[in-house]
């Protein structure tokens, strides 16, 4: 298939107050413009969805909790809505046209304001009916007085403070995913997100810890690369 239209939606500080009534206008309005009309809405974005009723429990961008985002939709324009963690999404887009093409067991991580986590295991995208699976945003990798961006242009650029931080940040994510390949064993780990702008500093460091802490056999067929898709999906865009 092509892409009939697109359309970029930045919502203002007044959109923001009620998110989802300017979400809903927003459609509304681009509808019409192109002369479009729905057979139904796919949507997905970062945090914990409950995939079948289509509520957000977390949204971390906005920090909205129990987000009736589905629901909504639903009522508002009658079509059928389908609402998905953003790494459940791109952990399928990889495995069919990206960097896990052709491999079995994959997982991908996504570190960027929270970390999220989508798994294939033997071909087969690994879900639940729990929001909470590969939801790791309760495990916070870098201070909040640097952004990700900001912190791997300087580490690139030389200032040691800052490749420190990345250093002890790669140390951190090292023990999430070492606990994810003792338990998987994938044949890929894809890393996404702002971090991997410093990948050629920030995989020879995981790679040097998780020597430290997996037997051998672990990393025999261990292949870790950066995503090959990537779109930052916290932006607040629609």
């Amino acid at each position: 298939g092509h892409s009939l239209a697109r359309h970029r939606h930045l919502f203002s500080e007044t959109e923001r107050g009620d998110l989802l009534a300017s979400l809903v206008r927003a459609i509304e309005v681009f509808l019409p413009k192109k002369a479009l009309r729905l057979a139904c809405i796919a949507l997905c974005l970062p945090g914990q969805v409950e995939r079948h009723s289509g509520m957000v429990k977390h949204f971390p961008f906005y920090d909205l909790r129990n987000w009736p985002l589905g629901p909504t939709l639903q009522q508002a324009f009658e079509v059928p809505v389908l609402v998905s963690g953003d790494v459940r999404t791109w952990i399928q887009a990889e495995r069919e046209w990206g960097a896990a093409r052709n491999c079995a067991d994959a997982v991908l991580v996504f570190v960027h304001n929270d970390i999220g986590v989508g798994m294939v295991v033997n071909g087969q995208l690994i879900e639940s009916e729990s929001a909470l699976l590969g939801d790791l945003s309760h495990l916070q990798d870098l201070p909040e007085s640097v952004t990700i961006r900001e912190l791997c242009e300087l580490a690139l650029a030389g200032n040691s403070l800052c490749q420190d931080i990345l250093h002890q940040a790669a140390g951190r994510l090292s023990r999430v995913l070492a606990n994810l390949i003792c338990l998987l064993n994938p044949g890929k780990l894809l890393l996404g997100g702002e971090i991997t702008r410093a990948d050629r500093l920030l995989f020879p460091m995981l790679h040097q810890s998780l020597a430290s802490q997996l037997p051998a056999e672990y990393l025999v067929r261990l292949q870790i690369e950066s995503t090959h898709f990537y779109e930052d999906p916290t932006k607040p865009t629609s």
